[in-house]
């Protein structure tokens, strides 16, 4: 028998964006698309500025947008997806 090569330890040349690594036509592009077309110019006015940076509303907004669809509600279970499921990311 001849097996394909394989080697998990094998480089990119160059590292993959999210963008590059997630199906055209997913859902969640379409959440991205939707939201990107929402004014949240008042829930960004209201917000208290100063601290650590923090990551924008928006993005903020279509992360909660997707995890509901997909019914997640426990934090554990969001936390997990976020940092291990693409989709999320």
């Amino acid at each position: 028998m001849i097996f394909k090569q394989t080697d998990q330890n094998q480089l990119f040349l160059l590292p993959p964006s999210l963008d590059e690594l997630v199906n055209k036509k997913h859902a969640v592009r379409v959440v991205s698309t939707v939201l990107d077309w929402i004014d949240i110019s008042g829930l960004i006015t209201s917000y208290k500025h100063g601290g650590a940076s923090n990551c924008h509303q928006r993005m903020l907004l279509k992360s909660l947008f997707f995890i509901f669809i997909n019914d997640f509600y426990s934090g554990r279970k969001i936390e997990e997806a976020i940092s291990s499921n693409i989709h999320f990311m």
